[in-house]
This record gives structure tokens, sequence and C-alpha cells, in this order.
């Protein structure tokens, strides 16, 4: 609140300078009383900023309202501070080693139904050079998570887009399956084409077929991940995100949830960690 109070009487005052500029005592042959300065344009322009600059911290605010308001409601965790490390997390989502400027915030952790949940929204940034100067995009997204439980192998499923047939159309393929409609309608990658097809099964298919998601689902070391690179997640779409993420978890078939625990048992502790490395899976 001291933020936007601030940034109200700082408009004003710019606002009362730029008045007093316009109504300056009248000049010989102006019959009314203004003279155009580059300055003035200068005022109105940073007048604007500090406005756009005040509204934005306005909606951020409502929507780190509405996110704390879900976490009590459900249970959860919310933080607000920036997280450089959460990245480190999930060395397999390559959308988050992107860029410059790098940080998780408005955290939510906990669990739902039963199930350990995390979810931020992401921030990185990238810088362009050209002759006529520098220029910074930011980009912010919202990832949510599931644990799975047991080590999973990579996998990414998305919406298949006009360049991935392109690229389909000079030799490089992605995973078919027996559905024609949701091998036309999904793009899907993964190292392991049998982990692929163990996940993957006709009741999936249907129900991603069905739900039709606008966003990337990916898995890697324990977890599931759903995104959308390009926007954020509104606070009351969150609980339907989370539930995209239980079901998912649950259509994984029972023989290789208890095959990968047997694997991973059968181990060393060393052996039986995820594999942290970077995944090549590019969503």
């Amino acid at each position: 609140m001291k933020k936007v109070i601030f940034g109200i009487m700082t408009g004003l005052t710019l606002g009362g300078v730029a008045l007093q500029f316009h109504y300056s005592a009248k000049p010989s042959g102006s019959p009314s009383g203004y003279v155009f300065h580059p300055f003035h344009l200068f005022l109105a322009f940073l007048a604007l900023a500090i406005l756009a600059a005040i509204v934005s911290w306005q909606l951020e605010e409502k929507r780190r309202r509405a996110l704390r308001e879900f976490a009590l409601k459900h249970g959860l965790t919310f933080r607000r501070e920036h997280n450089t490390k959460i990245r480190e997390e999930f060395p397999w989502i390559s959308e988050l080693h992107r860029g410059e400027n790098r940080y998780a915030y408005n955290i939510l952790t906990g669990e739902w139904e039963s199930h350990p949940v995390l979810a931020f929204d992401y921030h990185y940034q990238i810088t362009t050079h050209s002759k006529n100067g520098s220029h910074t995009t930011h980009y912010n997204f919202t990832v949510v998570t599931m644990d799975v439980g047991f080590p999973v192998s990579d996998l990414l499923i998305r919406r298949e887009g006009l360049f991935d047939k392109l690229v389909q159309a000079v030799g490089f393929e992605d995973i078919d399956f027996e559905s024609a409609e949701f091998s036309r309608k999904f793009l899907v990658k993964s190292k392991d084409r049998k982990w692929a097809y163990d996940i993957i099964h006709v009741r999936l298919m249907e129900f991603l077929l069905e739900t039709d998601p606008k966003f990337a689902i990916q898995m890697g070391g324990t977890s599931v991940a759903i995104y959308n690179a390009r926007k954020r997640v509104a606070p009351e779409e969150y609980a339907d995100h989370f539930e995209f993420c239980r079901k998912f978890v649950e259509f994984i078939p029972a023989y290789v949830r208890e095959q990968r625990l047997s694997e991973a048992s059968a181990r060393s502790p060393e052996q039986a960690m995820p594999n942290r490395e970077a995944s090549s899976l590019q969503a």
C-alpha cells in the first residue's frame, strides 16, 4: 500500500509540474498561452509509466492474495519470495533453464489428495542486442508438479503444432500410437519408447483427447509437471490443474509402478536416485 500511495503522489507531483508548464505565462504570439516543449512529452510518458507500474503492482497483489486464500482453503503452504534454486530440482524441464534472472515465486507446496505437490510462477528474461541498442523481454509462466512416488523416465506430451508437422515431414518423427486421432493431435517424445507405450495406454489417450489440455505434460525424476510456457495459471484454475495431475498419475498402470519400485529397491541408494541430468526433450 505504501508503494501505491508513493506512486500516486509522484504521479500527482509530475502532473502538477506539467500543468505548471502548460499554464505558464503567455508568450508573445501564442494566444493559447502554451508552447510545446519536448520535456512536456517526457513528463507525460513518465506519468504513464508510473501509472502502469502501479496497476501492475496492484494486479500482482491481487494474484498473491487469491493464491494465499487458495492455499489456506486446501491446506497448502504459500510463499511469495523469489527462489532461484527450484530449477535445480527439475533439470528435465528445459523451460526452467532458459535466459537469465531466473527465479520461482508465488510458491505452493503441500499435498493434493495425498499426492505431494509443488506449484510456482516462474520468471526469466532474454536480452537481445542490435545496432539500435538492447531489448529485454520478460517471460512469466506457471509450473504445476506432482510427485508420483517412484523414479520415472523422461516423457513429453503436448499439442502438435504446424512446425512439428514440418519437422516430421523431413524425417524427424515423434512416437506414434494406435489411435490415429491421438497421434495426429499430440506430440510425444521419450528416449525410452517402451516407457512411453506403458504410460500412454488406451484409457490415458481417451482422457487426453477428452480434456484436450492446452499445456505440456512432462515426466522426469519422480514427478509429472504441466505448464504452458506462454502464460500463468489463473488462481481459480489451480484446482483443475492439480486434479489433472492427480488423474494422470492414477492412470499409471500398477505393474509399471511396481516394476519401477522393485528396480529402485534392488539398487544401492546412490543408484536408486533418479537421473538428475538435464533432459534433451524440448517442450
